[in-house]
């Protein structure tokens, strides 16, 4: 999966949203899913480990969680243990918020093995889990860009400021790119 919103795709929903002070009135959920980001990450910025998803124009997705945790070894898996979930699913429920935030719920979700699943391969334990950060039913928030930070929740900001290094001095007035935001476990994707 890639891990960078190609700079086209950015420019496209950058100029479909425009600025608060121009912005006449929002995106229908058609014009949101065209103009959308596809690829956005939920990570720590530490650790070897995130949750990325491809969001399609219809609102489907697909994701892969990984963590990886080289330390936790035994006999038939020397080289450590891989805790992996890929998955699909589809995103209903689209609502406007305001002309910056619009609300979606995971209406369905489905993973491709069965969580608690191990298996060996190439000295490396799989355990196979559910996605980190996003769950069937989860009420979800899109920030576009431009969106002031400080309006956001503080726990989305938090989330969002340990991959992007950003401090209290240099963090910027307003989201750089598209946001995505978990309410109902108050976890923090971008894209």
């Amino acid at each position: 999966m890639k891990k960078i919103l190609p700079a086209v795709l950015c420019l496209l929903l950058l100029c479909a949203c425009g600025n608060r002070e121009t912005q006449k009135s929002a995106l229908s959920e058609e014009e949101f899913y065209k103009t959308r980001p596809e690829y956005f990450t939920f990570a720590s910025g530490v650790g070897g480990w995130s949750t990325e998803l491809e969001i399609s124009e219809d609102g489907s997705f697909t994701g892969i969680f990984h963590d990886s945790d080289m330390g936790d070894t035994g006999e038939a898996y020397p080289d450590g243990t891989v805790y992996l979930c890929n998955f699909t699913g589809k995103l209903t429920d689209f609502a406007c918020t305001d002309e910056r935030t619009y609300t979606v719920k995971v209406g369905e979700i489905t993973l491709d093995e069965e969580p608690g699943k191990e298996e060996i391969d190439g000295n490396i334990r799989f355990v196979y889990s559910t996605p980190y950060g996003i769950n069937e039913g989860d009420e979800m928030c899109f920030y576009l860009p431009g969106t002031p930070l400080k309006g956001l929740p503080e726990e989305y900001v938090e989330w969002i400021s340990m991959p992007m290094a950003w401090g209290e001095e240099d963090r910027p007035e307003t989201l750089p790119f598209c946001g995505l935001y978990n309410l109902t476990t108050q976890e923090g994707f971008f894209s």
